[in-house]
């Protein structure tokens, strides 16, 4: 009799073994995804070593906060500046008072991007890689340019407000090797709303783009 009952407890212990197995290792796997969620934080800060824009190279910096727990909504700030590599579309935006609209392209020559916008995450933004894309506010501003004929920089080559507004549909490939380091690319598509012309009351409507190259530490 006891070495039936023995015989018995250890067919039942045999058949159980297993699912008590597989559950352990369900309840471990979802207890690491869960720790490694918690660990990737929502807030990043970034440098992008290589900013490229319709204007023409240049670099950025960035700063990207979680708006929700699930981690699907992020607060995008980056702000950049590009110098012209001589084909920038903006060259004719200031012309200098009795050249008309003189229309030029001083390599060289600065646009400040700042650009908010909002990230969505379709599978949030813990994780290894992720995706992400969103809408974004486009507003530029230009540096001063030369006087073509005294070669001094004058107010009369500045504006005081932006010459470029638009928007931007930007899409984001988001890779963290680690708890902490952060790197990205970054690649978006739009056009402008308004141009303003020196001196003229016109808007002309242009392609914006821009690729960046990014660094980051999250935290």
């Amino acid at each position: 009799m006891n070495l039936r009952s023995l015989l018995v407890f250890f067919s039942i212990a045999m058949f159980c073994l297993p699912a008590v197995r597989a559950g352990d290792k369900n309840t471990d796997s979802s207890t690491t995804k869960k720790s490694r969620k918690m660990n990737f934080k929502t807030q990043i800060i970034s440098f992008a070593p290589l900013q490229t824009t319709e204007q023409g190279i240049g670099v950025s910096v960035g700063y990207e906060m979680g708006l929700d727990k699930k981690g699907l909504l992020a607060l995008s700030l980056p702000a950049a500046v590009s110098f012209s590599t001589g084909n920038s579309p903006y060259a004719n935006l200031m012309s200098p008072q009795g050249y008309g609209n003189l229309k030029r392209d001083i390599i060289g020559s600065k646009m400040f991007y700042f650009c908010p916008g909002i990230k969505f995450y379709p599978t949030s933004c813990f994780g290894k890689v992720k995706f992400a894309f969103g809408p974004s506010l486009v507003m530029a501003y230009a540096g001063q340019e030369r006087n073509p004929v005294t070669q001094l920089h004058e107010n009369e080559f500045t504006t005081t407000g932006p010459l470029v507004l638009g928007f931007m549909i930007a899409n984001s490939l988001n890779i963290s090797p680690t708890q902490h380091f952060y790197l990205a690319f970054d690649f978006g598509l739009g056009a402008t709303y308004l141009t303003p012309r020196s001196g003229q009351d016109s808007s002309v409507i242009s392609s914006l783009s821009q690729f960046a190259f990014k660094l980051g530490y999250r935290f």
